[in-house]
């Protein structure tokens, strides 16, 4: 794979009113002692700060952080349930992530995760969720 790739995620909430929200962008891709990072930067809307994003992804485990105006950390880890601080106006909302499969393509020039995990909040079920992602070598992104 090389070091440039095309990042496209897509998430979906399982439920009444399912909406794919689909992110892309360009970044950066290298591997080491078998784990994946991904970095890459997120445009919201306009006006609004640019968030950096990073993934790393190991065989049984996802972490995925970004740092700009919400700065969560969600790792999710099909050995145990983790906990994510959601900040809000209204304050902190700590989230439990149960992750149900993690599954990993590894092709020669791209990278395919489907990720299904559980979000709580204080043991209570909120939703269930999707997150399909693809990185893509990049031979002419620049």
């Amino acid at each position: 794979m090389t070091k440039e790739v095309s990042v496209k995620i897509e998430g979906l909430q399982l439920g009444s009113e399912e909406e794919i929200i689909t992110t892309m962008a360009i970044g950066t891709y290298h591997l080491q002692e078998s784990r994946h990072y991904i970095k890459y930067d997120e445009t919201p809307l306009e006006g609004a700060k640019i968030t950096k994003n990073s993934i790393i992804i190991a065989p049984m485990r996802i972490e995925l952080t970004k740092s700009g105006a919400n700065s969560p950390q969600m790792i999710f880890d099909l050995k145990e349930s983790t906990e994510a601080v959601y900040q809000t106006p209204y304050g902190n909302l700590i989230l439990q992530i149960k992750t149900t499969r993690i599954v990993i393509s590894e092709l020669p020039d791209e990278l395919q995760i489907l990720l299904e995990y559980n979000l709580l909040t204080n043991d209570s079920h909120l939703s269930d969720n999707t997150i399909k992602m693809s990185i893509t070598s990049c031979k002419e992104c620049s």
